[in-house]
């Protein structure tokens, strides 16, 4: 998910402590490599696909990429990924997490998943694919913003900012804001930050 350790060495020359993860080996072996010959402290390691490696510690904020989570399927193992996080981020820690977007339903969306389950089926495989699944050269799921939304709270997010570019998008939500103190006003500080970054966002209420 973190690749070749581009958004570490970005991170790291912006000031950020981050550390990342990533279920491609070479690419692991590849980022790790980049550090070091920048001087970066920074730690990439190998977690098994949709999955996180084994960790203890805490983080303030963390970036799910898309090439990360619009290749995860079924939405319940989406789900059960962002969960795993919860444990390692602060109360309020604000989570970035982008992927590939669709405006609704078209004739495409709802029968190519459908005929990849029944390829599954008759493969004996369970079948994984939602509405939304799409295979150019590969599986990756396009999302309506109220479906990457939902996924998001059934994980124990909330959404902050949410803003999309061509056939992506992304959305910024915050751990346990309903629990964390100030909630409602760091939703807020969040998507004015995200106006800074990309205009307009869409701010929550």
């Amino acid at each position: 998910m973190a690749g070749g350790g581009r958004e570490l060495i970005a991170l790291a020359r912006a000031g950020y402590t981050a550390d990342g993860f990533e279920c491609c080996r070479p690419m692991v072996s590849a980022g790790n490599d980049a550090l070091s010959a920048r001087g970066i402290n920074s730690r990439l390691q190998w977690a098994a696909p949709c999955r996180i490696p084994e960790i203890s510690e805490v983080y303030d904020a963390a970036i799910v990429g898309w090439n990360g989570y619009t290749y995860m399927s079924p939405p319940e193992r989406r789900i059960a990924f962002m969960k795993s996080l919860l444990p390692h981020l602060r109360p309020g820690s604000p989570v970035l997490v982008s992927g590939a977007l669709r405006s609704g339903k078209g004739g495409s969306t709802i029968w190519i998943p459908r005929v990849a389950n029944l390829v599954r089926v008759l493969t004996f495989r369970a079948p994984v694919f939602a509405t939304g699944a799409a295979f150019p050269g590969r599986h990756r799921h396009r999302f309506t913003r109220a479906q990457l939304e939902a996924e998001l709270r059934a994980a124990g997010f909330s959404p902050a900012a949410f803003w999309g570019w061509g056939d992506f998008g992304a959305v910024i939500c915050l751990k346990s804001p309903a629990t964390a103190p100030g909630g409602c006003q760091q939703r807020a500080a969040v998507a004015e930050r995200a106006g800074t970054i990309c205009q307009p966002p869409v701010r929550y209420p």
